[in-house]
């Protein structure tokens, strides 16, 4: 399979994936209320350290590490599962605590339920990164676009019939379940719990330093819903969270694909030259996708949010631009921390990220007692000073130079932001809702295409010429 089939499969997985999650937030958001949505919320940095600890990192050594075998699969396995049950039970016993701390009882029995999930994906992990080590894509892609359709229609049925917040929990246990149970079926696996001491100890030096690395990540990205869950209200949390989810469903499928697809693909090319160039390939068509999304959601939030979700979910609009902009060049991040962990420099990226939550944890410091807007926007002062930092110390380790990486980000940000502006513009002299949504979106795909043909924007041609080539295979 070529490296296009590669990113092809891993694209159809994640954006499917997420499609699919947003079409079922749509529709489930229209029928439960904000403070529903930030209730759950509240539990995010909970169950995603608690997750982080039971990954630790060992998926990253694993498909770096050419010569894992099954005894290395098995002992990481039986790592995930003990270390999931042991947080579990630790999530139970201190659910009245977190139910206190935010006021709000009804997070005891959330958080006991919500919590299983983290046992649910401990069984299947070791088998996706195995797919993805194998570059089953496709396998993979199968799987999970699965999963996501059956979690959507029982999660949706449940918001039908009134059970709330519930809902929504349903959903990601759904998922985690569905995925096991089509990975034993697809793949015929089975538990094995193997466990070899001596292959752990050596595996637990690389990834102790991911591990680190994800943990302080995930304080960094749900720092906020704990203070805006503490010091605001559950209903502002909800709007925050409904931005996010957005948000996740646009531009965080991207970075995903640039992980799971270009990790492993670059991972195994040697060639330093060749792999710089496939850096600066990959850098040009995703920030091509990245900013062609972020520039139509900051230019149509409004009508976008009223039209789709509601008149209820309004006032997610403002936040919904703001994190957009902190997110905008995001794919540099990712992509530097790919170069980092790729040369083996385990420890460099365990302190950017360190850098990176603790700019994070002081913009929040900064601003928690203010506006939302005012937190967002701290938010984004940090995570722009951050990327700078990446771009400036990471490609510095294949001679691929802050000046380079920005000549690609300016030929890529010039057609959208030139197209947003003029779209925008136009859709003032609109006053109906709907059709200024479609009169944007409309005025702005097509400037968006008119400004890339008149910059000769290779990218772009590159996907018209990808483009005809699938219809003439469906026409044939």
């Amino acid at each position: 399979m070529s490296s296009f089939s590669h990113y092809r499969w891993s694209a159809i997985n994640r954006f499917g994936v997420q499609l699919i999650g947003f079409i079922g937030n749509v529709l489930i958001a229209r029928q439960l209320s904000p403070d529903d949505y930030g209730l759950v919320a509240m539990l995010s940095i909970f169950i995603g350290i608690a997750w982080n600890l039971t990954e630790s990192g060992f998926a990253d050594y694993l498909i770096v590490k050419t010569d894992a075998d099954k005894k290395d699969f098995s002992t990481i396995f039986s790592h995930n599962m003990f270390i999931s049950i042991v947080l579990y039970g630790l999530l139970y016993f201190t659910a009245p605590l977190i139910a206190a701390f935010f006021e709000r009882s009804e997070l005891v029995d959330i958080t006991r339920v919500i919590a299983l999930s983290i046992i649910l994906k401990a069984l299947t992990l070791t088998e996706f990164t195995r797919m993805r080590k194998e570059l089953l894509f496709k396998h993979s892609a199968i799987i999970q676009l699965s999963s996501s359709i059956v979690s959507v229609v029982i999660s949706y049925i449940l918001a039908l019939h009134g059970f709330g917040y519930w809902a929504i929990v349903c959903q990601t246990l759904v998922i985690a379940a569905t995925n096991l149970i089509m990975i034993i079926l697809l793949n015929k696996w089975r538990p094995d719990f193997h466990f070899d001491w001596t292959r752990y100890k050596t595996m637990r030096g690389f990834s102790n330093n991911m591990l680190w690395s994800y943990f302080t990540n995930q304080i960094g990205q749900n720092i906020y819903t704990v203070f805006i869950g503490k010091f605001q209200s559950s209903v502002l949390l909800g709007f925050y969270n409904q931005a996010s989810k957005i948000n996740d469903a646009c531009f965080q499928g991207i970075n995903a694909v640039i992980l799971t697809t270009s990790y492993p693909l670059l991972a195994k090319e040697k060639d330093k030259a060749i792999r710089k160039g496939m850096y600066d390939k990959v850098l040009n068509h995703f920030l091509f996708i990245q900013f062609l999304l972020c520039f139509f959601i900051i230019g149509s939030a409004y009508p976008l949010m009223e039209v789709v979700f509601g008149l209820k979910w309004v006032e997610t609009a403002p936040y919904l631009q703001l994190l957009t902009l902190s997110l905008l060049f995001y794919p540099l991040t990712t992509l530097n921390a790919n170069i980092i962990k790729i040369e083996g420099k385990s420890a460099l990226y365990r302190n950017l990220t360190f850098l990176r939550n603790g700019l994070n944890l002081a913009a929040i410091l900064c601003t928690f007692l203010l506006s939302i807007e005012m937190i967002l926007i701290g938010q984004l002062i940090a995570r722009y000073i951050s990327v700078t930092i990446d771009v400036l110390v990471c490609g510095q380790l294949i001679a691929f130079k802050p000046s380079q990486q920005l000549k690609i980000v300016l030929l890529q940000i010039i057609a959208p932001t030139a197209a947003m502006i003029v779209a925008f513009g136009l859709s003032l002299m609109i006053e109906n809702t709907l059709l200024k949504l479609i009169g944007y979106t409309i005025s702005y795909f097509l400037l968006f295409l008119f400004f890339n043909a008149f910059i000769k924007n290779d990218t772009q041609g590159y996907y018209i010429e990808k483009g005809k080539v699938l219809i003439k295979k469906i026409r044939s």
